[in-house]
């Protein structure tokens, strides 16, 4: 639809755009590859604290990670697009990128809610949320592409994402509910904030000052973490043995 309203040249710079900002897809990629053999061996043995406990760090671990992702690309994007692609692009289409980091990040939390609905055997329900994200993007899309360009493509991918994720959430929710550790939330948010004033007043230009800025942001946010206690032993602990549970399952 963008190629079809605007043009290629619209295209290339969303691509572009859009790319960088959905990198946190891979997160979802990993946590729905690692997750489902012990999750489905977990829940067909009845033991359902342990369920709930993956569940619970799992979505805590995902949120560490993509709120410093939201917030970097909401800094840095216009720099980090200008290393993968021209500086017209860069220019163009920086202010795509934290919308769609936003989408994606927000597909990345939902990934244990669609566990839930997997292990009770209601992926219809998954399917009929996709379904209907696709339609309200795509009826979305026609009407506001044509006239707010790119950045409307953007955010209408943010309202589907956020569709999606919010039907996940609440069908999965009525099967059964886990804790979900605000504190180690708040935490992320604090840490990811005192991140963004870091490189907010780095204010890289060029290649390596954009590198270099990402790593001691990088550097910042886990120390931050670190300083806040967010980590228990506990649950390292139990992440260390899912891992040794998940290898004896695949042999």
């Amino acid at each position: 639809m963008i190629a079809y309203f605007l043009g290629a040249v619209s295209v290339g710079i969303y691509a572009a755009a859009y790319s960088i900002g959905s990198i946190a897809l891979m997160l979802a990629g990993i946590l729905g590859f690692v997750l489902p053999p012990t999750l489905s061996k977990l829940y067909d043995e009845g033991r359902m604290a342990e369920v709930k406990t993956l569940l619970n760090y799992s979505l805590k671990y995902m949120l560490l990670l993509v709120i410093p992702f939201v917030c970097g690309a909401a800094v840095l994007s216009k720099q980090v697009l200008g290393l993968f692609s021209t500086g017209e692009i860069a220019a163009h289409g920086y202010p795509i990128v934290p919308v769609v980091a936003l989408a994606s990040s927000f597909l990345c939390i939902g990934i244990p809610f669609e566990m839930i609905l997997t292990l009770v055997k209601k992926t219809k329900i998954i399917g009929l949320a996709y379904a209907l994200s696709a339609a309200v993007n795509i009826a979305l899309n026609l009407l506001v592409v044509p006239v707010w360009g790119i950045f409307a493509a953007a955010v209408t991918t943010l309202v589907g994402y956020t569709l999606l994720v919010a039907i996940e959430v609440f069908f999965s929710l009525k099967e059964f509910r886990f804790d979900i550790s605000w504190s180690s939330i708040v935490k992320s948010m604090a840490a990811a904030a005192v991140m963004t004033v870091v490189i907010w007043l780095m204010h890289p230009q060029g290649a390596w000052n954009t590198i270099i800025t990402v790593l001691v942001g990088a550097a910042v946010y886990a120390a931050g973490l670190f300083l806040l206690k967010t980590f228990t032993r506990q649950e390292i602990s139990f992440y260390m043995g899912f891992f040794r549970r998940r290898d004896d399952i695949i042999d």
